[in-house]
């Protein structure tokens, strides 16, 4: 069995698309400029992938025209997309997709954003979750004996913001079985969560989320049951293909190349079993399904973490099952 085998064995199968599809537009002034040939868009199919979520920090990295490009390629390709838009409007949109007798929705949003990709009113762009950052400045005995130390920063969402996404939920939810939302935060390579993950993500619980999956620190971050919730919190990363223009492959030398897919059994009550897939990414971009000791070691590791949230996570066939209280574990199937 491959990664290629569940993507295509999924009732349906999501990714994070994390650059645009274009080969219009000017590099925006970035450290890590990133996009693909239009023709990429046909590997989606390839994957088994039925849909992609574009709410990101490069979906804008060579300008509007090239967004829209995406959108266009996306839509004449018959990829749905959620996340990203031609105004506000389309980018806070909820994709709606029914597989086994279950309708599901699909939010998507970035905390993610550099200056002008939140899409507005005429404005082309991501769906935002704009976050403030504070840096608490203490008059203690690291900071009078080493002046100049880094102050610790405490980060919040925008309480508009998060009331806007709450009522995508409440609304999404009306229509549908199931709403998973995907958010684009985090902090690269860091582990811990930032502040508004946490506050953020209980909001969205708390407003009828089923699952959220997060996705940009490329590298596993907690899990934690915010009610009757899951969050998982970051996934790592997934694939590696295209490089940013002018890089050479050791730009992700950085990035950890341990990785999660996450396999959810969806209900009309919500999520029914939560397991966590250990990956590696290889060499050359792609993703191999763990080796025993190495899922193991994956596992572990997202255990330890997770315990910190009261997350209970068991090892069983090469996967990480999350603790869900007391939810059947059921196949995708309508009662």
């Amino acid at each position: 069995e491959t990664v290629l085998d569940r993507l295509r064995a999924a009732d349906l199968s999501v990714c994070v698309l994390e650059m645009p599809l274009s080969r219009r537009g000017a590099p925006a002034e970035k450290i890590v400029r990133m996009r693909a040939a239009p023709e990429r868009a046909k590997d989606l199919h390839h994957l088994g992938v039925d849909c992609v979520t574009i709410a990101n920090n490069h979906m804008l990295d060579y300008g509007p025209d090239a967004l829209l490009d995406t959108l266009e390629v996306l839509e004449s390709e018959g990829i749905p997309y959620v996340g990203a838009g031609r105004d506000i409007e389309e980018a806070s949109r909820p994709l709606v997709l029914e597989a086994g007798g279950i309708r599901v929705a699909f939010l998507a949003c970035a905390a993610t954003l550099p200056l002008g990709s939140a899409a507005g009113e005429d404005r082309p762009g991501v769906n935002p979750l704009h976050v403030f950052t504070a840096w608490v400045v203490e008059p203690s005995a690291r900071t009078q004996e080493q002046p100049g130390t880094q102050p610790p920063a405490m980060t919040f969402a925008s309480p508009e913001d998060v009331r806007t996404l709450q009522n995508a939920v409440r609304e999404a939810k009306n229509s549908s079985d199931v709403v998973v939302v995907l958010p684009h935060w985090g902090l690269p390579n860091v582990s811990a969560l930032m502040d508004y993950q946490r506050d953020a993500g209980g909001a969205l619980a708390a407003a009828g989320a089923d699952l959220i999956v997060g996705h940009h620190a490329h590298c596993i971050q907690p899990v934690e049951m915010a009610g009757n919730t899951p969050v998982v919190y970051g996934v790592s990363n997934f694939l590696f293909h295209e490089l940013p223009e002018g890089m050479s492959r050791n730009v992700y030398d950085f990035m950890s190349k341990d990785e999660l897919l996450v396999e959810a059994r969806l209900g009309v009550d919500g999520v029914r079993e939560l397991a966590l897939a250990p990956l590696v990414l290889d060499p050359s971009g792609h993703p191999r399904l763990a080796e025993e000791k190495e899922a193991a070691r994956i596992l572990g590791e997202v255990s330890d973490m997770s315990a910190k949230y009261g997350t209970v996570i068991e090892l069983e066939g090469g996967r990480g099952m999350v603790g869900l209280g007391e939810m059947a574990a059921l196949s995708m199937q309508k009662e």
